[in-house]
């Protein structure tokens, strides 16, 4: 089976890529449209970061006009990427993952078959028909 924390990494990938796909199209239908673009978000929806540090950010070390929504826009399509290809790499992963569990599955179920034949054929040999035809035939030598 897949390691667990492969598919841990599978999903919080895909939920960081779903929201930096939603955040893209959202910039994508102002473009369309001509409106306006969004104001950046702060932090981008790329970056794990927890309230606490959200709003370090704001009072401290962030300055708001120090991106351009242009470059916040750049960013945003080149993170896109960049998760969309990760979040590849790891499902084909998985799948050679799951490939190596499905390959080892099948070499067990040839050898049980492999095992529950040759115990079927060694029953044969000892079934009732066999043990008397056996012993009738010493007991007439003897």
């Amino acid at each position: 089976m897949a390691d667990a924390w492969l598919l841990q990494g599978i999903y919080e990938q895909q939920r960081r890529y779903d929201a930096v796909v939603k955040e893209l199209a959202s910039y994508e239908e102002a473009i369309a449209a001509g409106k306006p673009l969004p104001v950046a978000r702060i932090p981008p929806p790329w970056q794990r970061v927890g309230l606490e540090q959200t709003n370090s950010l704001l009072a401290n070390f962030f300055d708001k006009n120090g991106v351009s929504t242009d470059e916040y826009l750049t960013q945003l399509r080149k993170v896109e990427r960049a998760f969309k290809r990760r979040l590849l790499v790891l499902k084909e992963e998985n799948i050679r993952g799951l490939q190596s569990v499905l390959f080892q599955a099948r070499k067990e179920l040839d050898a049980a078959e492999e095992f529950r034949t040759r115990a079927a054929a060694q029953t044969a040999s000892f079934s009732p028909e066999a043990g008397e035809s056996d012993t009738s035939a010493r007991g007439a030598e003897i």
